[in-house]
């Protein structure tokens, strides 16, 4: 198995998984499908070329995707979030998420981001164990983050500080 960034050519790649994540997993994620797959090859490919989109791939075949949101402001530059989390159900408990996250998480820290933000469902317990796993901890909880059918899911908001001067914030 290995993990790499994506680039614009791999368009295919990365609208076929996220498609697939939405579909299939649509209580995991905050975007509706309807939202993404109405978007232009030319939308699909400035995304990858605007932020690091990471791929698992067994063998030729993908099989996982994360993504790194950079913030884009001066002062907030420090900061980044990762989301878009997803392993195709035939690969899941083989460590692929592991993998991604450790890839996404490297290569921010090379590139001198020292916080890594997300958000998550606050029900879905497996996805908040790998990221406690990872050394993310919980700073605080968003009620009705997002709708989900008729009602609403809490997210659990959680951090990892990226620089070993502040260990304070693992400690929330």
């Amino acid at each position: 198995m290995t993990v790499r960034i994506l680039n614009p050519s791999d368009v295919d790649i990365f609208r076929s998984l996220r498609l697939e994540a939405l579909e299939l997993d649509p209580d995991n994620f905050a975007s509706d499908r309807d939202e993404w797959e109405v978007m232009s090859e030319d939308q699909w490919r400035s995304f990858l070329e605007n932020e690091p989109i990471f791929a698992a791939f067994d063998d030729e075949q993908a099989v996982g995707i994360t993504g790194l949101i950079f913030q884009k402001r001066r002062r907030m530059a420090h900061r980044c979030g990762i989301g878009m989390v997803y392993v195709r159900r035939s690969h899941r408990g083989c460590g692929i998420a592991d993998s991604l996250l450790k890839a996404a998480i490297n290569h921010a820290r090379n590139l001198g981001i020292r916080q890594v933000e997300l958000s998550v469902n606050a029900e879905n317990s497996g996805a908040i164990r790998l990221y406690e796993r990872h050394g993310f901890t919980h700073y605080g909880r968003l009620p009705r983050g997002f709708r989900q059918g008729k009602g609403f899911v809490d997210d659990a908001l959680m951090v990892l500080a990226l620089d070993t001067t502040d260990e304070q914030i693992n400690k929330l």
